[in-house]
């Protein structure tokens, strides 16, 4: 895996931070059709791109309700990308505020999620606080990892590119467990 290590002065919109902009578009150049759950204010130069979040106002275009709830609509559509951006809210705090009090600390519905609409040898980038991502168990290889130091008392951001190399065991594992299990809203 490539390892990157950049500084950037934190920014609570994470695309406007430079290094990462540049992370999310040197994928983006590559992609036919881009997929940005959590998708905030910043909006890329790509001509395929579908944005959802829950917030109001943001800039045009965008879906704006419950990624948990839009996902499996797009499912159901047919809805194929071989790029996929996620930038969940990070903190409790932030969730709870965003999400209305549903706290979304389950990741694994939402790479069930994207597994199901991505692409074979598609890409996932994921951005958070840590690096765990989705396991080559599951038919994913990380390959790259952009840690983004912001200094002073906070965090860094952790960046992480994976491609889905085969098909995945989340079918086998949905057959075994019930979905809403996984879907703790409190």
């Amino acid at each position: 895996m490539d390892i990157e290590y950049k500084f950037c002065f934190p920014n609570k919109w994470t695309f406007k931070m430079k290094p990462i902009y540049e992370f999310v578009m040197e994928e983006m150049k590559k992609a036919k059709k881009v997929l940005v759950p959590f998708a905030g204010v910043v909006r890329f130069d790509h001509s395929d791109i579908t944005y959802i979040d829950i917030q109001d106002n943001l800039p045009k275009p965008y879906i704006k309700g419950d990624t948990m709830k839009i996902l499996p609509k797009l499912i159901k559509k047919g809805e194929k990308y071989d790029l996929i951006v996620s930038d969940p809210p990070y903190s409790a705090s932030r969730n709870v505020m965003l999400y209305k009090n549903q706290k979304y600390h389950e990741i694994t519905l939402f790479r069930y999620y994207y597994h199901q609409l991505l692409e074979d040898n598609g890409i996932v980038l994921e951005f958070g606080f840590n690096s765990n991502g989705i396991s080559e168990k599951k038919g994913y290889r990380k390959v790259k990892l952009l840690i983004v130091a912001v200094g002073g008392n906070h965090n860094d951001f952790l960046c992480l590119k994976q491609i889905k190399t085969q098909k995945s065991r989340f079918n086998t594992i949905q057959k075994n467990m019930k979905i809403n299990k996984l879907m703790r809203f409190e």
